[in-house]
């Protein structure tokens, strides 16, 4: 039985690191079509057609108040036995192990887990559950 090994998909909003344990996205896109939802608010961004089923796009930028990033971005599909939605960010950088992370401070915002100090830079590392339930109340306000 092989052990599972943790590592960090690493990507971009507005210039800032941000990252996510790479269990927790089930999909990278990179091309896309982007389907617009009449009176949404504007962190949700539109729907996307993912294999058949049509999942809410939420803009990380417009989430985290630092504004709207542009629609040819990325797309992080989270892992849908969690999830059914998708956030929009900048580009990914990078997966890297856990390991490679040479400290870290603990969050005590609900949307980021840890700030994680890499050897290229610091990374905000997000909780999936705190994320998801702040899309949840963005949908909800629909």
């Amino acid at each position: 039985m092989s052990e599972r090994v943790s590592r960090l998909l690493i990507f971009r909003v507005h210039g800032v690191r941000y990252g996510l344990d790479l269990y927790d996205v089930s999909e990278v896109l990179e091309t896309f079509t982007l389907y617009p939802i009449p009176r949404a608010p504007a962190t949700l961004r539109g729907a996307v057609n993912s294999h058949g089923i049509l999942i809410p796009v939420v803009d990380l930028g417009n989430y985290f108040g630092s504004g709207p990033l542009a629609e040819q971005g990325t797309l992080l599909v989270l892992d849908r036995g969690r999830a059914n939605c998708a956030l929009l960010v900048e580009r990914v950088e990078a997966v890297v192990p856990f390991e490679e992370a040479i400290g870290e401070d603990v969050s005590t915002e609900p949307e980021f887990a840890r700030l994680l100090k890499l050897a290229d830079g610091p990374v905000r590392q997000l909780s999936f559950d705190g994320v998801v339930e702040g899309v949840e109340r963005v949908l909800q306000s629909c």
